[in-house]
């Protein structure tokens, strides 16, 4: 004869409104620092290759410089 023991938790109402306030939060993060990178991405664009040259940056390079923390990391 088997028998089953239910191990399944229900979450609180309390837990739940803590949850998705949790995604709200990480999702305007999120939002916030790609409209930073964008910005920074635009202000590197609007420089001459020769500005560009002296931050040590080539102008195809910019997004990688841009998002260099996220790609090697």
């Amino acid at each position: 004869m088997a028998s089953f023991v239910n191990t399944a938790h229900k979450s609180s109402l309390g837990s739940v409104i803590a949850r998705m306030f949790q995604k709200a939060g990480r999702a305007l993060v999120l939002a916030t620092e790609a409209k930073s990178r964008q910005s920074e991405i635009v202000r590197l664009n609007a420089m001459s290759d020769a500005q560009l040259a002296m931050k040590g940056i080539a102008r195809d390079e910019i997004v990688a410089h841009v998002y260099r923390d996220r790609l090697y990391a």
